[in-house]
C-alpha cells in the first residue's frame, strides 16, 4: 500500500499539524526573498523561490491537526 504525500506534511506522519507548522515557520522568508536552505526545499509550496504568505495559505488549507485527515480544499 503506497501512501500518497500530503501537502504540508513535512514530517511524513500523514497529517498536517503543529509540528509541520514549526518546519514551515522556520523556513518563512518574505515575498521576493528566496529561500535557499536545502532543508526548506519542501516548504516551497508554490511556483516561486520564496516561502511567503502564499505558501502559508496553501499550508493552512491543509492544516487539520494531529491524526486528522486533510480538508477537501487541500491541494
Amino acid at each position: 500500500l503506497d501512501i500518497l504525500p500530503v501537502t504540508g506534511d513535512f514530517d511524513h506522519d500523514v497529517d498536517v499539524d503543529q509540528s509541520d507548522f514549526g518546519h514551515l515557520q522556520a523556513c518563512l522568508t518574505a515575498q521576493g526573498i528566496a529561500q535557499t536552505d536545502p532543508a526548506c526545499a519542501d516548504a516551497l509550496l508554490d511556483a516561486d523561490d520564496d516561502v511567503d504568505v502564499i505558501d502559508l495559505n496553501t499550508f493552512l488549507a491543509c492544516f487539520a491537526g494531529p491524526n486528522q485527515p486533510t480538508p477537501p480544499a487541500c491541494p
